[in-house]
C-alpha cells in the first residue's frame, strides 16, 4: 500500500511551475538593495562652471586636458571605472571621485618590463602610497589578484624615495590573451585612480602555458559485495600501481628474447578462439590486451 502524501511530495515541477535556468541565474546573483549599495569613500568632486568652459572658442589641447581634470574629469573617469567593474572588483560597494592625476612615463611605448616614470602634483610634507595591481589575472582564484608593485611612505611625489613593499614584478599575459588591465592607484587623504591596458607585446616576454595539477580521484572504502562492478577493474583500484605495473611489464617480458624478435601481431585479434572455460571479464581483458586498448599501451 503506497501513501500518496508521500508520492506528492517527491514529485517534480512541471515545466510551467518550475524555474527556468535563468530565473535561477538571477536569484544567485540578487544582491538586496538594503545591504548592496554605493557608498563614496572620496572627497566631495569640485563643481563643474559650464559657462566658463564657453568663453573662448579657440582652445589649445594641452590646456583643454588639464582643465579637464580640474573639472569633469574626475567624473568621467569614475564613470569609465564603473563600466569597467573597477570599484566593484578593488572596493566592493565602496567608490571614490580621483582627485589628482597620475602620469605614467615607460623608457618605450613596447617596454613593461621595467619600472614606469610616475608623476603627479602634491605637496612636500605629505606622505602616499602605490600600487600596481592586477584584479583579473589570478590563475587560481578567480576572487583574488596579484600586486604587481607596492610603495609605501612616499614624500611627496618622489615615488623612488619611498618604501618598495612589494617589488614591481612585469605583466604576464596569460596563452592566447591580447589585453591585461592593470590598475594603478595613489592615495594619501585624496584618493586617486588611473587604467592602464598593457598588449602582450608590451611584456617583452613569451606566454606562459599553465596546466592545472588535478588532485587524485576519490575512491570509497572498500566493500564486502560491491554491486555492479566490473570484477577486475573494482579490484584494481584498492590495489598497489606497482604490483599492477609489475604484471603488465612480466607480461610483456614473456615474449621478448635475446636473440629473437618479438612474435607478429595477430591478423584478426576478435576472431581468435579461446580454449576451454573463459570467464567473462578474463575474456574482455584478453580482447582489450590483443587489440592494445587501455593501459597495455603503458608498456608496450
Amino acid at each position: 500500500m503506497w501513501d500518496y502524501k508521500i508520492w506528492t511530495s517527491f514529485k517534480r515541477e512541471t515545466p510551467g511551475i518550475a524555474k527556468s535556468l535563468e530565473q535561477k541565474l538571477a536569484e544567485s546573483k540578487f544582491k538586496d538593495p538594503s545591504l548592496h549599495f554605493k557608498v563614496d569613500i572620496g572627497l566631495p568632486p569640485p563643481r563643474i562652471s559650464r559657462s566658463k568652459q564657453l568663453e573662448e572658442l579657440l582652445i589649445n589641447l594641452e590646456d583643454t586636458k588639464e582643465e579637464w581634470l580640474k573639472t569633469a574629469g574626475s567624473y568621467h573617469i569614475k564613470q569609465i571605472a564603473d563600466h569597467g567593474g573597477i570599484f566593484e572588483h578593488l572596493f566592493g560597494d565602496a567608490y571614490f571621485y580621483p582627485q589628482t592625476p597620475l602620469k605614467i612615463i615607460y623608457e618605450t611605448e613596447d617596454e613593461a618590463t621595467k619600472l614606469p616614470e610616475i608623476t603627479y602634483e602634491s605637496e612636500e610634507k605629505t606622505l602616499w602610497t602605490l600600487i600596481l595591481t592586477n584584479p583579473d589575472g589570478h590563475f587560481i582564484e578567480p576572487n583574488s589578484e596579484y600586486i604587481h608593485w607596492f610603495v609605501g611612505n612616499i614624500p611627496g611625489n618622489k615615488v623612488t624615495k619611498g618604501e618598495p613593499l612589494v617589488e614591481y614584478l612585469q605583466p604576464f599575459p596569460q596563452k592566447e590573451q591580447v589585453i591585461i588591465g592593470l590598475f594603478l592607484y595613489c592615495t594619501n587623504r585624496i584618493n586617486t585612480l588611473i587604467l592602464k591596458s598593457l598588449k602582450r607585446r608590451d611584456c617583452d616576454m613569451k606566454e606562459p602555458i599553465y596546466e592545472y595539477d588535478f588532485p587524485p580521484p576519490y575512491i570509497k572504502p572498500q566493500s564486502w559485495f560491491p554491486l555492479r562492478q566490473p570484477f577486475n577493474l573494482y579490484m584494481d583500484k584498492y590495489r598497489d600501481p606497482k604490483q599492477i605495473n609489475k604484471e603488465f611489464l612480466l607480461r610483456k617480458l614473456k615474449n621478448v628474447h635475446p636473440f629473437k624478435g618479438s612474435p607478429p601481431p595477430l591478423p584478426y585479434p576478435n576472431a581468435q578462439y579461446f580454449d576451454g572455460y573463459v570467464p567473462t571479464w578474463l575474456k574482455l581483458e584478453i580482447r582489450k590486451s590483443r587489440l592494445k586498448w587501455g593501459r597495455i599501451n603503458d608498456i608496450e
